[in-house]
């Protein structure tokens, strides 16, 4: 049949390969495909592993997903305006998972009404803490154990530091349209 072949994102953990498509969640190990789950109405955009095995998502309509390979439990983080340390947009562009096993979360901001930016989850309290709420991420990486740069969506290059929750814009000149889409590391000393 005419079966979705578009990979959105791959992840990896100790269990194998995961390949998360628009519709399904697959693991490759031992070379064979597993279908694990559903994503038909989570259009995913981003994936990470954590140290636990549990394989992070960040959807486009739907929030954070959190899968447990183990349990093969899905647990969705959805924005909800009216509970405190929810999860502040349902566009979630952008992960990362830094040196001391903190979550990183970087959304879209979908209207000027609704917040965006990044959030930091406390796995603890299963809780966000906001930061840059009038900001579209696009890309985090981890530059040292307290810096992290940020690409943002019509904003450019940002300097944050996680003590104090400031950012600091880098100046990118010329005609840039500020538009960051991905950010890499070459090497932990770049």
């Amino acid at each position: 049949g005419n079966q979705n072949k578009k990979i959105n994102n791959l992840a990896i953990n100790n269990k194998g390969y995961w390949a998360i498509s628009d519709s399904k969640l697959f693991n490759y190990a031992d070379q064979q495909v597993i279908e694990t789950a559903s994503f038909t109405q989570h259009s995913p955009l981003t994936a990470i592993t954590s140290t636990d095995n549990n394989i992070w998502i960040g959807s486009f309509r739907s929030g954070l997903l959190r899968y447990s390979p183990s349990s093969k439990k899905l647990t969705q983080f959805k924005s909800t305006e009216s509970i405190e340390g929810a999860l502040p947009s349902n566009v979630v562009s952008s992960l990362l998972l830094d040196k001391s096993q903190t979550l990183w979360v970087g959304m879209y901001r979908p209207t000027t009404k609704k917040p965006g930016g990044m959030a930091k989850f406390d796995l603890e309290t299963n809780k966000f803490i906001s930061y840059l709420p009038n900001l579209s991420i696009t890309s985090i990486v981890e530059l040292n154990d307290n810096t992290l740069l940020i690409g943002t969506y019509y904003n450019g290059l940002l300097l944050f530091n996680k003590t104090s929750g400031k950012a600091e814009t880098i100046n990118l000149g010329g005609n840039s349209n500020n538009f960051i889409r991905t950010l890499f590391l070459e090497n932990e000393n770049t």
